[in-house]
């Protein structure tokens, strides 16, 4: 090379190389490189410290789930991260302006205050080892608030058809004997009362089930372990006066969503909007199950009833987008 008073840039130079790692390293090696420069007889010229960490998953998952509050009748969402990379990185949480509070950096942030109903954009950004990835989903946004179908005269009497006084709850059927006959007289209220409007699979009584109960009984099925809210993520929202086969429209976003979820085999894919190109659902130990590639706007049926109980993750692209739900298949 030339040296660097003559020819400044031509002093200038690089090795290239490549290097194939022992077998057998454990998950996060870290490999220490650094190289010496000689110029005739001059002293060494060290160049700086570089650090690789070997990693089987190095790039991060950004996904997440989204319920009720358990414990509150308010707008109030917890936010559960599912990417499954979690160590090593770190959460931005973007809940938009009428959150409070709007941003955290909580890996599963909780008691999410929205201020009004509807269809709230959320944004996730994980960081991990230098690498990130961002996702953003429409979470609904639901006043649990409900009426019931039918009142028998013996509930009504009290509650004076007061649409505030009725709590949407998602009850669990497997409890024990001792749970079941403690709720026996508010369960046999609730149902002539309400006609409980169930989400569950006929075939599994152990499936939970969203029911419509009076207030004044909601502190006996916390107190079993129930919570506020409906079982499965509210189903995309429709704009009123639509017409078959309109999909929503957020602010120009694309909406994914998956429902029922969990579920004991057969679930909706719905796309509103977008060019969907495939789904892709893989298992906790990242081996792809099923392929589908014709993925459309609109609503689709997909059957995991022949693969085993357990977590799996829906990759939807769509566009330049790729989009990652879990699902919960019992």
């Amino acid at each position: 090379l030339p040296d660097s008073i003559s020819d400044p840039a031509g002093s200038q130079g690089f090795v290239r190389f490549t290097i194939d790692p022992k077998p057998g390293l454990p998950e996060g090696t870290e490999i220490n490189n650094q190289a010496g420069i000689y110029f005739d007889q001059n002293e060494v010229v060290l160049t700086n410290t570089t650090l690789n960490t070997l990693r089987e998953h190095p790039s991060p998952v950004a996904a997440f789930s989204t319920s009720h509050s358990c414990t509150s009748t308010g707008l109030v969402y917890d936010f559960t991260y599912t990417g499954g990379t979690s160590d090593g990185a770190s959460f931005n949480w973007d809940f938009g302006p009428d959150a409070i509070p709007a941003t955290s950096m909580d890996e599963h942030p909780t008691d999410i205050l929205f201020a009004n109903e509807g269809i709230h954009e959320v944004s996730l950004t994980v960081s991990r080892y230098g690498c990130s990835e961002t996702v953003a989903d429409a979470v609904q946004v639901m006043d649990v608030s409900c009426t019931p179908r039918s009142r028998s005269r013996s509930s009504g009497s009290s509650s004076s058809g007061d649409r505030d006084q009725w709590i949407t709850i998602c009850h669990y059927k497997h409890k024990s004997k001792s749970s079941k006959s403690s709720k026996s007289s508010s369960n046999s209220s609730s149902k002539s009362s309400s006609n409980s409007s169930s989400k569950s699979s006929s075939s599994d009584d152990r499936a939970p089930e969203t029911i419509c109960i009076p207030m004044n009984k909601l502190h006996k099925y916390l107190a079993l372990g129930d919570c506020i809210g409906p079982c499965d993520p509210p189903a995309p929202a429709k704009r009123a006066n639509n017409s078959p086969g309109e999909n929503l429209e957020t602010s120009g976003h694309t909406v994914v969503k998956i429902y029922p979820n969990p579920t004991a085999g057969q679930f909706t894919l719905y796309v509103s909007r977008g060019n969907p190109e495939h789904v892709t659902l893989i298992n906790v130990l990242g081996e792809s199950v099923l392929h589908h590639h014709s993925v459309v706007v609109g609503e689709q049926q997909i059957d995991l009833s022949g693969y085993p109980n357990g977590i799996y993750f829906a990759k939807v692209k769509v566009g330049t987008q790729m989009f990652i739900q879990r699902i919960v298949k019992y």
